[in-house]
Formats: structure tokens, sequence, C-alpha cells
């Protein structure tokens, strides 16, 4: 005891601030307890700011329809704000719950005539928050595999890899269109059979909570999906698409929105499916320089006999829509953590129709350029362009840009 004595008096001060340290952090953990959000969800959040403003003459017209609205070029100042509420059960699942709000415009047919140089991003809700995404993914199969159920999601290439290297400011530069379709309720399984090759299946429709239609009794859209990655620089992956809807139109149609209102429609409203074919690849030529691209084609066909604008036109019409895109992207240019991406391709078009009056006789090009630069963690800008030239594959029209400024906020 006399040791111990000793050394309790020769440290003494060593052993209070320890004490002293201890008690504040038994303090510390006693707030964090009182005040935690939830032991199983975390809250993740986004806010972007977008200074954004158009260039051109007039408005896009479709072929057959005369140019006669000026092109709103105004600077507009505009944001967005995304919640995730991430829940975990097991520390390898996820339930996702995602709100958003905004007052974005996405320059899509209302603001410019066209809806090929539309911002992906751009939210616009009056700026009230309404449920954006609600889904739970597990993995499977010895965390080789990913199983998704989804009642509100549009997402298929958050599971599957879409092999696009850019952080694209535009929709058409985000993926193929042939992911486009895949939105609203359903679900994803997705699954790694080795190093090298892995497969996965999508079914979404618009109308699972409809009690009259279900989730199988009106517009649907299935994926499926094989890709094979050899090595760490390349990648390459095959998807097939399966389309239909009564109403395209007031729905979700053929391209998601993308390309040209033709290809958007090629029978108009009436009711279309779709046979959808994909390939897209990646290629690393270096760790800082990668290249990807893809292309699609879409068969569709008319399902009832279509009547548009007094067009009339046999049931089971048929109609050709080809797309392609190249793409890349530059890590690190200036400062470790940015990117500077390029997009170049051509929206969806309508290259073969039995409906003569609703084939694009012309062709439209996609050139995109941004680049992101983080601040630091929590604050990126992002810069960039998009342009359009002969917008709805129209060489009547005149070429259209939009130019922004994003401003990027994460906690």
């Amino acid at each position: 005891m006399t040791v111990l004595d000793r050394l309790q008096r020769e440290f003494f001060s060593e052993l209070r601030e320890v004490n002293n340290r201890v008690e504040n952090l038994e303090e510390q953990v006693s707030i964090i307890e009182r005040n935690k959000f939830n032991t199983t969800t975390t809250l993740k959040g986004t806010v972007d700011l977008y200074l954004i403003s158009a260039f051109g003459n007039l408005k896009a017209a479709a072929p057959g329809e005369n140019q006669t609205d000026s092109l709103d070029e105004n600077l507009s100042f505009s944001s967005r704000a995304v919640l995730d509420f991430d829940t975990s059960f097991t520390g390898k699942d996820l339930l996702r719950t995602s709100i958003q709000a905004g007052n974005i415009s996405s320059f899509d047919r209302d603001a410019d005539g066209t809806d090929m140089i539309s911002l992906i991003g751009a939210t616009n809700t009056d700026n009230e928050f309404d449920l954006a995404s609600l889904y739970y993914e597990s993995p499977i199969g010895k965390n080789r595999g990913t199983i998704v159920i989804a009642p509100i999601a549009g997402f298929p290439t958050r599971i599957f890899p879409s092999l696009n290297p850019v952080s694209s400011i535009s929709t058409f530069g985000s993926e193929n269109p042939i992911y486009a379709f895949a939105f609203g309720t359903g679900g994803v399984v997705y699954y790694k059979f080795s190093d090298e090759i892995a497969a996965g299946v999508s079914y979404f429709t618009t109308s699972g909570n409809d009690v009259d239609e279900g989730l199988f009794g009106s517009q649907f859209s299935s994926l499926s999906q094989l890709t094979y990655t050899p090595s760490d620089r390349i990648a390459v992956a095959l998807t097939y698409g399966r389309y239909y809807a009564p109403h395209p139109d007031s729905s979700i149609n053929i391209t998601g929105g993308k390309g040209s209102r033709f290809a958007q429609l090629p029978f108009g409203d009436s009711a279309t499916s779709t046979d959808g074919f994909g390939l897209q690849f990646t290629y690393k030529l270096s760790k800082k320089f990668v290249l990807g691209g893809w292309g699609s084609y879409l068969s569709a066909n008319a399902e009832t006999s279509p009547n548009i604008n007094n067009v009339n036109a046999s049931q089971d019409a048929d109609a050709d829509i080809l797309s392609w895109a190249l793409t890349a992207a530059l890590a690190d240019l200036g400062k470790l953590g940015s990117q500077l991406n390029f997009v170049f391709g051509m929206p969806p078009k309508v290259t073969n129709n039995d409906i003569l009056e609703r084939e694009d006789k012309d062709t439209s090009l996609h050139f995109e350029l941004s680049y992101n630069y983080p601040v630091n963690d929590n604050i990126s800008i992002t810069p960039g362009f998009v342009m359009i030239t002969n917008p709805e594959h129209n060489a009547n029209n005149d070429t259209i840009w939009v130019g922004l400024v994003k401003t990027t906020f994460k906690f």
C-alpha cells in the first residue's frame, strides 16, 4: 500500500486530469444520447443553387410546324433541396425515404420548345416538399447481389451500372435512354456471379397504387442487363427493355422524356409497346481519364390504330428510334476531387416510321461540357453548358444553348 500511496501522490495531477476528461466524455455521451436523431436512421441533405440562362432566337418547333415564339433568355436563380432519411436494421440493408422541394426550370418543351436540353436535377414543386423516393434495399447471396423493393422510385442505374463516367448536367447525358422509361413502382434484382459477370432484372409501373389497374394492368417497363467486366479498366453492358403504355403521353413516354417529340410519341397518345436494346461501355485510359459511350435502338409498335392530327395509320404501325453518345471524364484537373465532363451524341431520333409525317428528317447533335470543382468536403461549384443543334431533329430550328452555374451544399 505504501508504494501505491506514493504513486498516487506523485501522479496526483495527471490522475485528476484523466478523471476530468472521463467526466467530460461521459457528459458528452449523455448529451448525444438525449438528443440523437434515431438509433437506426441518419439524415443526409443536399441543397443545389442554380444560376441558369438560355441563349438563342426562337423556340424549337417540330418538323412541319412554324417557329413563332421567342426564346426566353432571362437569367434565373433557383434552388432545390433534397433530404434523405436512411435507415438500416442490419447494418447492410437500407430503407431510404427521400423528400424534395424546388423551383428549378428544367428548360424543357415549355421553356424552349424541346426536351432535348432538359437539365438533370431540375425539380419544380413550387417549393413544397413532396415524397420523391421510397425503397428498401438488401444484400442477397452472401453480399454478391442486391434486391430492391420500391413503392416510389426511378433508379435502375443506381443498381444497374450505366457505365457512364461523367457527372452530367443534362438528362440526356446522364445515361443511355433505354433506362429512361423505368420509373414508378416495382423492384430490381442484380447479382454478381463472378468478378467478371453480373446480371439483373427490373420491373416498374406507374399504376402500382391504382386499385383498378394494379401492378400489371397498365403502363409498365421491364429491363434486363448483362454486365461484363474483364478487368478494372474496361466494362461492357448489354441491356434489353420491354415497354407498354395505353396512353404514353399521360404516363411515361417511350424515351422517358428524352429526344424529339416524335421519338417520345411516334404514334401520338395511342397505345404503344416497345422492345429496346442498349449497349454501354466504359474504358479507363488512365487513373484520371475515362471514356464511355452508349447506343440504343427502340422498336416501337402501335397497339391500336393511331389518329394524330387527322393523320390515320393502321394498328401494328412500326417505328425505329436510335440514339448514341460518347462521353469522357478527366479527374483531378486543377484540384484533387474535381472532374471535367464531356458529352457528345444524338438524342433519340425516329429514323423510320410507318406514319411518315412523324419521322425525323434531320439530325440534332448534343454537346455538353461541365466542370465540377470541390471547394471543400461539403461545397462544390459546377459551371457548364449544353448546346443542341437542329433541335427536334429539325434543321429549320436555331441552335439552342443553356448555360448554368450550380452550387451544391451537402450535410
